[in-house]
């Protein structure tokens, strides 16, 4: 808790520190098309590992102090059990298949894989999100916000299972005449369902994004 109240307090002396005048700049841009990647860590009820994503979205702002934005990201897990093997990864290998018939098949095949692999297991999946922002210092040089997003998608690979979740974000912009970068913090509730089984996953992720605006 200290440390959130710390970088909480660190955030607002940064966008006080960086107010320029009240005034809507000429040259204000509503368009941003940016692509960025970002790695961090995952964490379900029976396991733990890591995630990494890509993103290739856009923002469109009505006014400076808002975004609306839409997405499509690529993202992995790899997890390990947190205990003991006795009950290996076994959310995650329930999200293998729908049917009784196929799931016990690929169950086997991933059992192996990853008692060759030192018990990690790899989830991929593809997800549309969709998001909102809001820019404390509009959209002029350093652009400090806050966001929140849905996250909808399914799994890839032989994974056959849906995605549904959302997201909460903290990031700084770097806005420049045609081009920006910024970096951003993520914290990701989702949940991965198949036929007759699901688990849940909260990810924690660090990214870094460039784009062009207009």
């Amino acid at each position: 808790m200290k440390k959130l109240f710390t970088i909480i307090l660190l955030f607002a002396a940064s966008v006080i520190s960086a107010q320029e005048p009240d005034q809507k700049a000429p040259d204000s841009k509503k368009w941003y098309v940016y692509l960025n990647g970002g790695a961090g860590n995952t964490n379900t009820q029976v396991e733990k590992g890591t995630v990494s994503n890509g993103k290739l979205g856009f923002e469109y702002r009505p006014i400076p102090y808002i975004g609306l934005g839409m997405g499509i990201a690529g993202s992995n897990l790899a997890v390990k059990e947190k205990q003991s093997t006795a009950d290996l990864l076994f959310p995650f290998i329930l999200l293998s298949g729908s049917s009784s018939s196929s799931s016990s098949f690929l169950t086997t095949l991933i059992l192996l894989d990853m008692l060759s692999s030192g018990g990690t297991a790899k989830l991929s999946y593809n997800t549309l999100n969709l998001d909102f922002n809001f820019h404390m210092n509009q959209d002029k040089t350093f652009d400090p916000y806050i966001g929140i997003g849905v996250i909808g998608g399914s799994c890839t690979g032989s994974a056959t299972c849906t995605v549904t979740g959302g997201e909460g974000r903290l990031g700084i912009q770097f806005n420049f005449n045609t081009f920006f970068f910024f970096l951003q913090g993520q914290y990701q509730s989702l949940s991965f369902k198949a036929a007759d089984s699901g688990v849940n996953a909260t990810n924690t992720i660090g990214s870094l994004g460039l784009g062009a605006r207009f």
